[in-house]
């Protein structure tokens, strides 16, 4: 039985900006856009625009941090410890107490192996600062990663010492993924329709699709492995994931390829490299040193040989390759990698730099000559904000987040929130990427038309096209809130209802 019906709205914006006020759909699929929408089935006081692309998204991190403990919203050192000490109680024996979201900007510093055994020494603990490059353990969680005061560090990363040479608990970039691994198998993990139905949430936030960062560690079993864990629930997943590993081993890639194959809603999309750290922890790789640390220029984290073997495994398997670089000095050298891949054949779509955080004009000039990827988050200057110029210093600050920069030399713009570390709020995002002085139609291209387009989508609201789309309470960069979501001609059940005259 074929089904018919015409829905208008205040407008509709495509990838170029408004395209009319009325959609008419047949069985699920777009049949036209016009204007004029006086003979609506429904009409609805608000904009339409097509369902949102989050292309940097870490899905199990994101989990985690909505069943476990956030220390996000602590004020001082004594309310931490004492959150602590309350989720310590809680907790059966023999698991470990994991807590993410500590800001250390508004205590001044992270928690030390001392303070954190004084919650308990019958468990490790590990809490990680918001950006995750860095953490602290308690003692327990460092004896059991061996990791002792003369313990060498390790490459790209450190264990942070005292004048006298003695571990203070705290420790950054590998070091963070060598004390999680080896307190992984004592880590709680949420059951999977917890799992599902958090994920679910992101539809009603009009988000139908992420780019999912997915990290693989040598502990894992096929019960706590994410690419197994992701074959598994299969067509259950609420929206799509394009799945990007976080991995050294090339290995990896061709497993993921091969388990993800013919998978409902997932699918291998590429490898995920890191070139330094975060701007925040003083872990980015900057060209001049910290403002607010003379003697710091970051940690460089990227080999660039390997990086390219690992570029053209992902390339061959049908992915991206896309590496974290927030501070000048690691953009140019992803740029390097990237222009040898380039010079090989690798198509530059296919080469992503994730955030970059700091770029001088040379460096966003050469993103732009080799005409690769720049994946951003519009939310990390407001978020930022508090310590930024502390970071850069005020001569810097027109090198961060140069959105409006990348934007006008040409340069592909795809959003996201990298959450856990941001909200997943697309609308609130679009407010910030306009305030940066991108435009409307340059905001919604990132979250739409351009992902789409690298993702091989196609346009939206074009003609046979799924009829997908998203009602706002107001245009790109000026709405407050998601009134309603589509998919395939049908209102989505959750999304909030709010029926115009």
């Amino acid at each position: 039985m074929t089904t018919s019906w015409v829905l208008s709205a205040e407008s509709v914006w495509g990838g170029d900006g408004i395209i009319g006020d009325t959609l008419h759909i047949r069985d699920g699929l777009i049949e036209a856009v016009t204007t004029g929408g006086g003979d609506a089935d429904e009409h609805y006081q608000g904009v339409i625009v097509p369902r949102f692309i989050d292309s940097h998204f870490h899905p199990f991190d994101y989990i985690a941090s909505r069943t476990g403990l956030s220390l996000g919203t602590a004020d001082d050192m004594s309310e931490v410890l004492q959150r602590l000490a309350e989720a310590d109680a809680d907790l059966p024996e023999g698991v470990a107490l994991v807590a993410d979201g500590f800001d250390d900007s508004v205590i001044g510093r992270m928690p030390t192996a001392t303070e954190l055994d004084t919650v308990t020494m019958d468990r490790p603990i590990v809490v990680h600062r918001i950006c995750g490059h860095v953490a602290s353990a308690n003692t327990p969680a460092l004896q059991i990663a061996g990791v002792v005061d003369d313990r060498p560090d390790p490459e790209a990363g450190s264990f942070r010492r005292d004048g006298m040479g003695r571990l203070t608990g705290v420790f950054d970039e590998t070091a963070v993924g060598m004390v999680t691994a080896a307190i992984g198998p004592l880590t709680p993990i949420p059951d999977e329709e917890t799992g599902i139905s958090i994920l679910g949430e992101l539809t009603s936030l009009g988000i139908f699709r992420i780019g999912a960062m997915v990290a693989m560690s040598d502990t894992e079993t096929d019960q706590t492995d994410p690419l197994h864990t992701l074959r598994r629930v299969g067509d259950r997943l609420p929206l799509a994931l394009d799945v990007i590993v976080i991995t050294d081993d090339p290995a990896d890639l061709s497993r993921a390829s091969s388990l993800l194959d013919g998978t409902e809603r997932s699918r291998f999309w590429g490898w995920k490299g890191f070139a330094d750290g975060s701007l925040g922890g003083r872990t980015a790789a900057l060209a001049e040193p910290y403002w607010d640390a003379p003697d710091a220029r970051g940690t460089t984290r990227l080999d660039g040989d390997h990086a390219l073997d690992m570029t053209r495994t992902s390339l061959g398997l049908g992915g991206v390759s896309a590496i974290h670089a927030i501070g000048d000095a690691a953009l140019a050298n992803v740029l390097d990698v990237f222009a040898r891949a380039i010079d090989e054949g690798a198509d530059p779509r296919r080469l992503r730099v994730e955030h970059v955080s700091v770029a001088s004009p040379s460096l966003i000039k050469r993103i732009a000559e080799l005409g690769v990827v720049a994946s951003v988050q519009p939310s990390f200057p407001v978020s930022d904000s508090v310590w930024l110029e502390d970071r850069l210093g005020p001569e810097r600050m027109s090198r961060a987040y140069p959105f409006t920069a990348l934007s006008a030399s040409g340069v592909p713009l795809i959003f996201s929130s990298d959450a856990p570390v941001e909200t997943p709020d697309v609308v609130a995002a679009l407010s910030h990427a306009v305030s940066s002085g991108l435009t409307p139609e340059q905001a919604l291209a990132g979250y739409t038309t351009t992902p789409r387009d690298l993702l091989g989508l196609g346009e939206p609201f074009a003609l046979g096209s799924p009829a997908d789309f998203v009602l706002l309470d107001g245009p790109p960069g000026k709405a407050e809130s998601v009134i309603g979501v589509w998919a395939n001609g049908l209102r989505l059940a959750g999304a909030p209802r709010n029926l115009g005259q």
